[in-house]
């Protein structure tokens, strides 16, 4: 459990939702998800402008067209991005799409000029972290196979 004073992440579980990014590492998006829900107060969500320059970004970094055609079938509403924010100097920054790349592209898409996106400062990603924590069991189940993997 978590307190506002401790934004600890639960411990993965099978089933849950991992994103490995090359340069900031490995976050269980699900558990993240929960504790925002919980912590509404503490997180904001802002409008992520949706630049051609983005869209060029997401298409050359991983964005499957197979999940994107898979999600444009779904209805109801969309959940906003996960984006970390680093702070490179006063008049610079860094911003990285942990949860978000796929519904982005379809907003883009559909014409719209901007995203809802809750951005969390990189120390708290670095906390959350799954490959910086050595007490941290990442799950996963092959898509194809079925087969559960365990890493440590």
């Amino acid at each position: 459990m978590h307190t506002t004073d401790d934004l600890t992440l639960r411990p993965p579980r099978l089933g849950d939702e991992i994103f490995n990014h090359t340069a900031l590492g490995v976050f269980n998006i699900t558990a993240i998800r929960e504790l925002i829900a919980t912590e509404r107060d503490l997180f904001r969500v802002l409008p992520m402008p949706l630049t051609p320059t983005l869209e060029a970004h997401l298409w050359r970094n991983g964005v499957e067209p197979v999940r994107i055609g898979r999600l444009r079938a779904l209805h109801g509403p969309h959940q906003p991005a996960l984006v970390v924010w680093r702070e490179l100097g006063p008049d610079r920054a860094e911003v990285t799409v942990i949860d978000g790349n796929h519904r982005a592209l379809l907003a883009i898409e559909a014409g719209a000029q901007s995203f809802p996106a809750i951005v969390i400062c990189h120390q708290l990603a670095e906390a959350w972290r799954l490959d910086a924590n050595p007490f941290a069991r990442i799950i996963t189940r092959d898509r194809e196979t079925g087969e559960r993997r365990i890493a440590q």
